[in-house]
């Protein structure tokens, strides 16, 4: 099972029974234990019969390649230049070995010379402002604590939660942040992402990592994708009314949710610089907006749910006040997207217009880079710009809050 794309990070000793006949599948078995997690120096052991076809094999992969020392790079070109030798050679090796020998020494000093020649070669063709400019541990240290963080969070852990109560479907905490996931009724099999066997999820990343069985559970897997996606299909939740008994403030207020969305072509991947996102107006009966400390506690008080005839029987309410509240609503999102898009049109010109500038520069001192990655890029630019400022408001949610001890 070497071949079949197992991780045994864990192990450290890799014994070859057989040695495939291609450098390459021989280097894809030793990377099933040299992978991130190994901390042991790998054993390599290769038994073969003295005078045997796998002595020849055996020889000249340890002796010529080095491929059981180090790993093999040029492979498949060593193995196209020397293949037909090894073979005729380890063919009637058990019958020509007490005089093949020389023939069998001149092979691995041809190769071991080759394999020199080529990693001399290889190394000449590096490019080494590349691997400079890819080399920046400010950024990467930054970017492995902003993932230690989000993998400290446990915010997806209990929306994943409460979504699979609202679904009905079975959960059983088997370890710390790690859940068995099974079928409870019929409302798992239309759940997305989740087979009808169930399945094990963990938020815990090195959990995920010691065990193959187990699921990573991230903002971007497909049982959350999914879920989000079932959310925001549906039309439950997207308009409510809600009572706030609590306060001596009577009145009606106004909370829409609009999506500020950006339709572009997938290849322009327009959302590093304007994802979907949403904005969230709240209005008070008079079509203002109410202080910021109201506006926190509307938001963090426990409302209660509110039916909707008494507001929307009065004509009054229904077909002026809420219209002329919506049209407000509307106005002070739509001002709020503006300034969102010219920041994104900005970010996007600023880094485009260095990264044009930048091969430009390099165009002078380094041929390879061709007028046509120039071009493309230019275009990207303009099309971008041209995305952006058609973003676009879609009324998400709304919810209608009525203040005040009576209902």
């Amino acid at each position: 099972i070497g071949s079949e794309g197992r991780n045994f990070q864990f192990a450290h000793h890799l014994v070859l029974f057989d040695l495939p006949f291609d450098p390459e599948l021989l280097e894809q078995r030793l990377g099933r234990l040299d992978r991130i997690g190994q901390r042991a120096e790998i054993q390599v052991h290769v038994p073969f019969v003295d005078g045997s076809p796998q002595e020849v094999v055996a020889q000249w992969y340890h002796r010529g390649l080095n491929s059981f020392q180090k790993n093999l790079q040029g492979g498949r070109e060593l193995m196209e230049r020397f293949g037909p030798r090894v073979f005729d050679l380890a063919q009637d090796f058990h019958e020509t070995h007490a005089t093949a020998r020389a023939d069998l020494e001149q092979l691995i000093l041809d190769t071991a010379a080759a394999r020199a020649e080529l990693a001399a070669r290889l190394e000449a063709g590096r490019d080494r402002l590349l691997e400079l400019n890819s080399h920046r541990p400010e950024r990467a240290s930054a970017l492995v604590h902003s993932i230690q963080q989000q993998d400290a969070d446990r915010t997806l852990d209990d929306f994943m939660l409460a979504v699979f109560d609202h679904y009905n479907i079975q959960v059983e905490e088997i370890n710390h942040r790690t859940f068995q996931l099974g079928s409870a009724g019929v409302f798992a099999d239309s759940f997305p992402g989740l087979p009808a066997d169930g399945m094990t999820v963990t938020g815990d990343r090195a959990r995920a990592l010691a065990r193959e069985d187990v699921q990573f559970l991230t903002w971007d897997h497909p049982l959350v994708t999914g879920a989000l996606d079932l959310l925001i299909g549906s039309g439950v939740g997207n308009c409510t009314f809600a009572h706030w008994p609590e306060t001596k403030r009577a009145g009606l207020f106004l909370e829409a949710v609009y999506l500020l969305e950006c339709i572009a072509p997938s290849a322009l991947h327009i959302d590093r610089f304007l994802p979907p996102r949403p904005l969230r107006v709240m209005l008070d009966q008079r079509g203002a907006e109410p202080a910021a400390d109201l506006r926190a506690q509307l938001q963090s008080v426990r409302l209660k749910p509110a039916e909707p005839g008494g507001v929307l029987d009065q004509p009054a309410v229904r077909d002026e006040l809420l219209p002329a509240l919506l049209e407000n609503a509307l106005s002070l999102a739509g001002a709020r997207a503006e300034q969102w898009t010219a920041e994104a049109r900005r970010v996007m010109t600023a880094q485009l217009s260095a990264e044009i500038d930048r091969l430009r520069d390099l165009q002078k001192v380094n041929r390879s880079v061709r007028p046509e990655e120039i071009e493309q890029l230019i275009a990207q630019k303009d099309a971008l710009d041209r995305h952006l400022r058609q973003a676009r408001l879609r009324l998400d949610a709304v919810k209608i809050i009525i203040a005040g001890p009576g209902r």
